[in-house]
């Protein structure tokens, strides 16, 4: 049996709330406990997705015997690029240094990357206490922001980086080994940490359960869908969207002036659009006027999986970032764990993945009648749609299922940590 500690903020855990979606860190412990190891999760007092206080101090909440969750107090915020959030982090990571010296030493540490601030913490502790550390790479931090700034002062913003990344560089450096979610990210964290991959180093995309749920419960989350005015037989093209409504990297502009036009070629095509975030309301007045557009707001796991089984696509209209284009996004495997395929601006990692497998469409970025035509192609050839989505599951069954990601990354660790033992 290992002692494992998983330092992760900004996921839910499985007391927020019910049916709840738990992420990949929250995945990852079911199959750690599976496997008879003892989980130490560090999560935050601050819930990222229902932006409320878990509690309002540092709290050890025992969950069973085997599993105790950690939520560090940081004070929360309310905008995710803001300097309340950096505050936050920092709070919560100087928490972990405060009581982690008073907890049992683990056998091995695995960090999400980001925050930084957390994974100083996590590999310094590891340092201090002879315990390796596998940093877990997400998410391209400060990149995503760096390419934000405007090119004409681009250069000038990656000067007030610089220490930023010299720490960042510190952290893989100094890591026993990097876990990224695509070999794009790994290979960006091995640059980082200026070294060849080894055997501490891996890829594990982001794997998600297979749902089931009894016909009463798919029933009631099918009659939530009526009261929002989805009909379950719908004769066009339903086409789905849920997670963060975000400003900074959701173009859902694009998918509007779509819909406009769908309507004026009388193309029968519904989008609907889940979830919360800080530009679901500028969004909201872009589409008043459009009722092929539906924003049924927060939705929990049943109302997700019901809302695949009646839809025929799913969209992920993100800003082709160089996180994303790097990234394939865990709301893509759960459109593929749905047979649903993907119609994405993202031509990088995602774009050639549905590409090879024949399981989407890629249209431009910024070009309202490219996503027009594509959405169009598939509306015309349903037989085309149908083996799509038949390529979009089997990709999801025999590469991204949370079963066979996360037994392998389970047998990934433990042989991590037989391997640091020998050493």
């Amino acid at each position: 049996m290992l002692k494992i500690w998983l330092v992760t903020i900004g996921e839910p855990i499985s007391t927020d709330y019910s049916n709840v979606r738990l992420h990949r860190t929250g995945i990852l412990s079911r199959y750690f406990l599976d496997h008879g190891h003892q989980i130490v999760w560090w999560n935050s007092a601050f819930d990222h997705q229902q932006r409320n206080l878990r509690v309002s101090k540092t709290t050890n909440l025992k969950v069973s015997d085997q599993e105790n969750i950690i939520l560090s107090f940081g004070g929360g915020y309310e905008k995710n690029v803001s300097i309340q959030r950096l505050l936050d982090h920092s709070r919560v990571a100087k928490e972990f240094r405060k009581f982690s010296s008073d907890l049992m030493r683990p056998d091995i540490i695995i960090a999400s990357f980001p925050p930084i601030e957390l994974c100083e913490e996590a590999v310094k502790f590891g340092k201090r206490n002879n315990v390796p550390v596998i940093i877990d790479y997400r998410d391209l931090w400060p990149e995503a922001f760096i390419n934000l700034i405007p090119i004409k002062i681009r250069t000038l913003g990656r000067f007030f980086f610089i220490f930023t990344n010299l720490r960042i560089k510190r952290i893989f450096q100094q890591a026993t080994g990097i876990i990224g979610i695509t070999e794009p990210f790994l290979q960006i964290g091995l640059t980082k940490a200026n070294r060849v991959r080894n055997s501490f180093d891996g890829v594990f995309p982001m794997g998600y359960p297979k749902q089931e749920y009894p016909k009463e419960i798919i029933n009631e989350a099918l009659d939530f869908w009526k009261a929002k005015k989805i009909e379950l037989a719908f004769n066009g093209l339903r086409i789905c969207l849920f997670g963060n409504i975000a400003k900074r990297n959701l173009r859902l502009r694009e998918v509007i002036e779509a819909a406009q036009i769908l309507i004026k070629l009388s193309i029968n095509v519904q989008f609907v659009i889940c979830g919360k975030g800080d530009g679901l309301e500028g969004y909201k007045i872009l589409a008043r006027n459009i009722n092929t557009i539906h924003f049924p707001g927060f939705v929990n796991a049943i109302q997700i999986f019901s809302l695949m089984k009646i839809s025929n696509l799913g969209i992920l209209p993100y800003s082709p970032t160089i996180d994303f284009n790097n990234s394939l996004p865990n709301k893509a495997i759960e459109y593929f764990s749905g047979g649903l395929p993907i119609i994405t601006s993202l031509s990088g990692y995602l774009g050639s993945l549905i590409t090879e497998k024949d399981c989407g469409l890629i249209y431009e970025t910024k070009n309202p009648k490219d996503l027009v035509e594509k959405i169009c192609f598939v509306y015309k050839n349903r037989e085309i749609l149908k083996k799509m989505s038949e390529n979009a599951r089997t990709l999801y069954e025999n590469e991204l299922s949370a079963d066979l990601v996360y037994n392998a990354y389970v047998k990934f660790i433990e042989n991590v940590s037989f391997l640091r033992g020998k050493s």
